[in-house]
């Protein structure tokens, strides 16, 4: 018999779901996965697949009880640092389409950008 105890569930939790978290929050908000277009459960699968091949990689984290606020504390940092990243992203991808935008204001071609399907 398997007997589990709060060390092992916190070294689990800070091994696979600190970086799922992560991963997931991160995949929410960037620009092509994190689309209307892309269903909420392949992204949940895409972020723990990678969440799970990932973890053996990155180096071991602090050992905190599972059911702590430290914990939830160490999740909501995990969260906001992949939501950042993914509107970095966005944000990075933003920029050229407002150059390539501008770029055909000044060739003639704004009737085309009015006519946008993909941005309304």
């Amino acid at each position: 018999m398997v007997s589990l105890d709060a060390l092992d569930i916190g070294s689990w939790v800070g091994q696979y779901l600190w970086p799922f978290f992560r991963i997931a929050s991160f995949f929410m908000a960037m620009p092509l996965i994190g689309s209307r277009n892309v269903p909420q459960r392949v992204r949940l699968l895409l972020s723990a697949l990678l969440a799970i091949l990932v973890a053996p990689i990155i180096p071991a984290m602090p050992s905190v009880d599972a059911l702590s606020w430290q914990s939830i504390a160490v999740i909501i940092q995990q969260v906001l640092i992949g939501t950042l990243l993914g509107f970095l992203l966005q944000l990075f991808f933003q920029i050229f389409i407002l150059a390539g935008q501008m770029i055909s204001m000044q060739v003639g071609l704004g009737m085309a950008t009015m006519m946008d399907p993909i941005h309304g």
